[in-house]
């Protein structure tokens, strides 16, 4: 696929919205009377931008990795979490090892976990060791499981078509899960 300026200015533009509609401030802290938790009725505009701007960013592909790592390292822990997610379907050597840095490095556990997950989706046991040496190393809860599970993933890709499901996603399909 060629990339042209128009996808590079959907990308900046979709990073731009998200920026103004999500509120960390409503998953954290656990004592915060605003937090809405993990879990988001579809109404949601916040999570409505979030999972519109992350199919876009996977529609994108290459148009979208050069931004994706420049917020990866230099934006809110919002910002960086939704830009490891969007890389690991997004295939592009270069950003394996800024989230493998972020992976090691940064101050948010959620994106750590995120880079891990990442890593894991595309390269798989090539990070094995980094993988090994994190779970001896990290202190937080969840991201030792996810170096755990990014371990016992082994050669296990995700496919391409995770990325096409994410890009034929909507708005519509939000509530996925539902009870009764």
């Amino acid at each position: 696929r060629v990339t042209t300026a128009q996808d590079a200015l959907a990308v900046r533009q979709a990073l731009q919205d998200f920026s103004r509609v999500w509120s960390e401030s409503a998953w954290q802290p656990q004592d915060n009377p605003q937090r809405v938790g993990y879990m988001r009725s579809s109404e949601d505009t916040g999570w409505q931008s979030r999972m519109g701007t992350l199919r876009i960013l996977v529609a994108s592909r290459e148009a979208a990795v050069s931004d994706l790592r420049s917020v990866l390292t230099e934006r809110s822990p919002s910002q960086r979490i939704l830009a490891a997610q969007a890389l690991g379907f997004v295939p592009c050597l270069d950003a394996y090892e800024d989230l493998a840095r972020a992976a090691e490095h940064d101050a948010d556990p959620a994106v750590r976990l995120c880079a891990v997950d990442s890593l894991s989706m595309r390269s798989g046991q090539e990070y094995a060791a980094l993988f090994r040496r994190l779970e001896q190393s990290e202190k937080n809860r969840d991201v030792k499981r996810h170096l755990t599970y990014a371990l016992e993933r082994k050669d296990t890709s995700v496919a391409d078509s995770a990325a096409k499901s994410l890009v034929d996603w909507t708005t519509k399909q939000l509530d996925i899960a539902r009870l009764g």
